[in-house]
C-alpha cells in the first residue's frame, strides 16, 4: 500500500510542502500561549486556517477554533 500510486503522489506532494509546514510550525510555536491565555495562538491558527481557503472557521468562548 506504501508504493501504491495514489500514496506515493500524496507522500510526494506533502514532501514538496516540508519546509512550509515546518515554518507554520515554528511561527506558531513562537507565541506563547500559557495555560489560560491562549487567544493571540488561536487567532492565528484561526486566520492561518482562513488564508487556506477554509469557511466558516470560528472561535469558541474558551479560544477554541474549530
Amino acid at each position: 500500500m506504501w508504493d501504491a500510486p495514489p500514496v506515493a503522489n500524496a507522500r510526494v506532494a506533502l514532501a514538496a510542502r516540508d519546509a512550509e509546514t515546518l515554518e507554520s510550525q515554528i511561527a506558531v510555536s513562537e507565541i506563547a500561549a500559557p495555560t489560560g491565555e491562549e487567544s493571540e495562538r488561536g487567532a492565528w491558527v484561526a486566520d492561518r486556517f482562513r488564508s487556506l481557503g477554509l469557511a466558516d472557521v470560528r472561535s469558541d468562548m474558551v479560544g477554541n477554533v474549530t
